[in-house]
């Protein structure tokens, strides 16, 4: 079954991790890489552009957003030492040196410059991925450090590990076509990514509060409650997203539209079977033992491959695009895999049976 969801899985580039690795790939390959590819694929049916044409520039995208991974990861744990010694959090950099970690901050920034230098014929694209390193640095650094500043913490999180990815992704496209006719597209993407960015943080303070609370972190949980934070984002935050996934959907066309709507009946009947076989729940936000963030699945499983086959179908070419997809990514898919399986074990008979 899979691992409910109530630690690092939605943490985002900004969160820590509870396994030795310093750069904590496991973290964010599949859990921050999906969702922009699952924009990427919706751009290319909102402009009739089939994948297979812009595949060097969706891959080109996705391999600029390593350094920023790995730099977020390893500066965060290093700014986070004494916090996390106090409040006896798990940091793998905790006992080690600083030359190691200096060494490899300098070298994902070089690899930033370098993708700068990439884009330089293309400042508005250089301008978002700039962006995203800001919001790392301002995230972590002191003496500014907004990840103790409340509610400006958890925004930068979003922005740098959602925001920028996913406008990315939607801007691979626009080579040829001019970015000031494409306003409504990229708000959406922005405005979407930023809220689902948003629930992720958020889960992840709750899940640390106490942690944060006993090192004096005072982050947005940690200073509101989590009660508080719950409430915004159920109120505020979530009906912004879906406002604008909804609007990004109509925006894409009714084919895009069409497969959406078949991936979130895949999606729920998944989640239902889930809650009726194996008592896992779903929350906006909010921790629970056996709890997954609503849509997250969704956003990185269904909808990128509903929108690869709805591809496939308009251009048999992307077939290759489908291929690369499941082989660089199989984490996430095969955790849906598995669990549809076991719905046919026994000892998971469904509770409307046993009634």
């Amino acid at each position: 079954m899979t691992q409910a969801i109530g630690n690092d899985e939605e943490a985002g580039w900004g969160s820590r991790s509870r396994n030795r690795s310093w750069i904590r790939a496991s973290d964010w390959w599949e859990y921050k890489l999906l969702p922009p590819l699952a924009v990427a694929y919706a751009t290319s049916l909102y402009l009739d552009r089939t994948l297979y044409d812009v595949l060097a520039p969706i891959a080109l995208v996705l391999v600029s957003l390593i350094p920023g991974a790995i730099y977020v990861s390893v500066l965060n744990d290093l700014t986070d030492r004494g916090d996390d010694h106090r409040a006896g959090k798990p940091n793998p950099q905790i006992g080690s040196g600083k030359i190691l970690p200096l060494a490899i901050l300098a070298t994902c920034a070089a690899g930033g410059v370098l993708f700068g230098y990439i884009w330089r014929d293309n400042p508005f694209m250089i301008a978002v991925y700039a962006t995203g390193w800001l919001a790392f640095s301002l995230y972590s650094l002191p003496p500014i450090r907004l990840k103790t500043r409340g509610a400006a913490g958890a925004l930068c999180d979003a922005i740098g590990a959602n925001t920028v990815p996913a406008v990315l992704a939607a801007l691979a496209f626009f080579a040829t076509a001019p970015v000031a006719e494409q306003t409504a597209w990229l708000a959406g993407v922005a405005i979407w990514s930023t809220c689902f960015g948003l629930r992720g943080i958020l889960w992840h303070q709750i899940v640390d509060v106490e942690f944060d609370r006993l090192a004096g972190a005072n982050t947005l949980v940690a200073r509101i409650g989590v009660e508080a934070a719950a409430r915004w984002a159920r109120r505020v935050i979530f009906p912004l997203e879906l406002m604008a996934i909804g609007s990004l959907a109509l925006l894409a066309g009714p084919i895009a539209l069409a497969a959406g709507v078949v991936a979130l009946a895949l999606y729920g009947w998944l989640v239902w079977e889930r809650n009726d076989r194996f008592l896992m729940v779903v929350r906006i936000v909010g921790h629970h033992p056996r709890g997954t963030l609503f849509l997250h699945e969704f956003y990185d499983v269904f909808l990128p491959l509903a929108l690869l086959v709805t591809c496939i179908a308009i251009d048999p070419r992307n077939l290759a695009v489908l291929v690369f997809h499941l082989l660089l990514f199989p984490q996430r898919w095969r955790q849906v895999l598995d669990d549809v399986t076991r719905l046919r074990d026994p000892q998971y008979e469904s509770s409307r049976r046993r009634r």
